[in-house]
């Protein structure tokens, strides 16, 4: 058992709080859609959605404010999720978040990805959003920007 998987473990232990209480107003999914033709577009698509969650629950969700936006000239819409505790082995549990459930690959394929958010203000049904940037990483977190995509909901 390493000091920083330890660490990790009581990390996820403190974030689990908010979540077993009810005060996470959105989720937050990946959306992988896979297309049948050559290029993006052609034919028909395969929509695969899985939920993000931080130790069994939603994770933080927040507006960013003006100042965060300006100082890093983001749209006026931008949304951070997280913090994610990153994945971790403590003697026999495991957990945390892989990065590969975040920002899962989209080789092999005519692929195409996408997070989608609802709840709140966004709806029962939400909408999709685009990654800004790499996901910020951290010992103790990652954390995802993003942005809205318009007409594609």
């Amino acid at each position: 058992m390493s000091d920083l998987h330890a660490l990790r473990r009581m990390a996820e232990d403190a974030r689990r709080t908010a979540g077993s209480m009810g005060l996470r107003r959105f989720r937050v999914y990946t959306l992988v859609r896979e297309w049948a033709g050559e290029h993006i577009g052609d034919g028909g698509s395969f929509d695969l959605e899985t939920e993000l969650l931080e130790a069994g629950y939603p994770p933080k969700v927040r507006a960013l404010t003006g100042e965060e936006l300006a100082v890093n000239g983001l749209g006026a819409t931008t949304y951070e999720v997280g913090p994610f505790t990153p994945s971790y082995t403590d003697g026999l549990e495991t957990g945390g978040v892989s990065y590969a459930t975040l920002v899962p690959e989209c080789k092999g394929g005519v692929r195409e990805l996408f997070y989608r958010i609802s709840g709140d203000e966004l709806g029962e049904l939400g909408k999709l959003f685009a990654r800004v940037g790499e996901p910020g990483v951290k010992n103790f977190r990652y954390m995802l920007r993003l942005q809205p995509i318009e007409g594609l909901d």
